[in-house]
């Protein structure tokens, strides 16, 4: 097992085993790595990892975002240790992090309308389904607006020509 030294205000140090930091609590842990051992907070991202990935993804229902949206939450907890209230749980805070994180994502996806098609499982499921409408017009029926994009098509678009119907055009 490894050590690492701890220094204290009084210039002593203690040396601790990697077992010994996984043995203690959170706070213990956030106020060694703000001291300078790095290995707590591995300690930490190992401890909650998992966790938040399975809490992000349940929340998102995309896991590849979610792993990214834990990395952004490692990173901001990293950032932002000092901030960290010790006489509060670190896990509530490191939860809320996450949380925020995942909402911001969802609140994001509806401001992105090529994420909703792709979570529709593309244009022609929309059209299958018939429910899609903006105004009085239906949605494979629409022109982009400046600076919007229109959705893709998968791999069962139908061409007209040489342009694929609900190919990708922009207006500038």
């Amino acid at each position: 097992m490894g050590t690492a030294a701890l220094r204290y205000s009084n210039h002593q140090t203690r040396f601790i085993s990697t077992k010994e930091l996984e043995s203690q609590d959170d706070v213990s842990l956030v106020s060694q790595y703000i001291a300078g051992e790095s290995r707590a907070f591995d300690v930490l991202f190992h401890r909650y990892q998992s966790r938040l990935l399975n809490f992000i993804n349940r929340t998102i229902g995309d896991r590849e975002r979610a792993e990214d949206l834990v990395q952004e939450a490692f990173i901001r907890v990293h950032r932002h240790i000092a901030r960290f209230d010790r006489a509060k749980k670190f896990s509530t805070w490191i939860y809320t992090i996450a949380g925020n994180l995942a909402k911001n994502e969802l609140r994001n996806r509806g401001r992105n309308p090529i994420v909703l098609f792709q979570a529709m499982g593309g244009l022609r499921d929309a059209r299958a389904r018939g429910a899609l409408v903006r105004g009085d017009r239906r949605v494979d029926r629409l022109q982009p607006r400046d600076g919007e994009v229109a959705p893709q098509p998968g791999p069962e678009c139908v061409r007209r020509g040489d342009r694929a119907r609900g190919s990708v055009t922009t207006r500038r």
